[in-house]
């Protein structure tokens, strides 16, 4: 199968890492806590589908070199979840921009709490160069 990046994917994102592994899909997994990531490693029944990526996403060029290393490893990105905090869209423009730069059509699935401004959000990124872009709040 294809290649997932999940950012948030052990905390609020836990399921959707499993999920997407359980359907033999190679996730990359944005995670600053080795001990969260060990334990969806050991909850999951597919854990060699699990590649994690130890950065905290606001830090730009540490969390572009884990991705571009992602992509060498595991094949092009096709779709990204991701859990971003509003006050840190300028690591989802990274993301945007790398993923964008390696594959011509790919899914992005910015999860949002519900006191968020969509239109806003919207307004301050980038998604051009998207193919299908999808905002859940």
């Amino acid at each position: 199968m294809g290649h997932v990046l999940v950012v948030g994917g052990t905390g609020m994102l836990a399921d959707v890492s499993k999920w997407y592994a359980i359907r033999h899909h190679k996730v990359s997994i944005i995670a600053r806590n080795k001990l969260k990531m060990q334990k969806i490693g050991t909850e999951s029944s597919h854990k060699n589908n699990l590649y994690p990526l130890y950065v905290d996403y606001r830090n730009l060029s540490l969390l572009e070199e884990q991705i571009l290393s992602a992509i060498a490893a595991n094949g092009p990105i096709q779709q990204v979840v991701a859990w971003v905090r509003s006050d840190a869209l300028e690591s989802l423009q990274v993301i945007i921009k790398i993923v964008s730069s390696k594959v011509k059509q790919w899914n992005l699935f910015h999860v949002l709490s519900s006191g968020t401004n969509v239109k806003e959000i919207k307004m301050q990124i980038d998604c051009h160069q998207i193919a299908n872009i999808n905002k859940f709040s």
